[in-house]
């Protein structure tokens, strides 16, 4: 630019790292939550917000202001561990389906030589609620490779349910993108 400075209005020379950042603009309309609960976020049946994290179920019934803790996601014996990247879709039906990387399960073995990580593991696993998140079943397993990626499920005009992610590949090691399908709500 003929001003001294950079396309992003930094002077040349200076780095996105260095420069000092922007004040945070919010829209006059928008208002901080109380709470620090991580999405994503789905609309349930009755209206209220549906959100999970590593091992609870929160619902809030006004719009997020206040959230009630539901009973523990697993039973004591149950080992999953939910990431902190995770899917939520509420289907047409009402079914809750979540999707995640079992932590629980999580190993990395990378290896310079190999240039792969030949007995990596992070599972994608996906379950279903048919009451609202209050309890969940048909816990699955979609793959045992190291995965990441989790984003997003969708549900089409016709009801199947759509879910992308990521999965590890080996010799030479390298990610690939994969999409699951479900034609019986999850």
């Amino acid at each position: 630019m003929q001003d001294g400075t950079t396309a992003l209005g930094l002077p040349f020379g200076a780095s996105l790292a260095t420069a000092s950042p922007a004040p945070l603009w919010l829209h006059p309309r928008c208002v901080s939550l109380t709470s620090s609960h991580q999405g994503p976020f789905v609309k349930l049946r009755d209206q209220s917000i549906l959100c999970l994290d590593a091992d609870a179920t929160h619902v809030s019934a006004d719009g997020g202001m206040t959230w009630v803790s539901s009973t523990p996601l697993f039973a004591e014996n149950q080992t999953l561990c939910l990431s902190s990247e995770r899917a939520l879709l509420t289907t047409a039906a009402g079914t809750v389906i979540a999707a995640f990387m079992d932590m629980s399960r999580q190993h990395w073995t990378w290896s310079d030589d190999l240039h792969d990580a030949p007995d990596a593991c992070l599972p994608t696993v996906v379950m279903r609620s048919l009451d609202n998140g209050r309890s969940w079943q048909d816990i699955q397993t979609l793959h045992e490779d190291w995965t990441g990626a989790v984003r997003d499920m969708a549900q089409t005009s016709d009801g199947r349910i759509i879910f992308t992610t990521m999965k590890f590949l080996h010799g030479p090691g390298r990610h690939a993108v994969l999409t699951y399908s479900s034609s019986d709500d999850g």
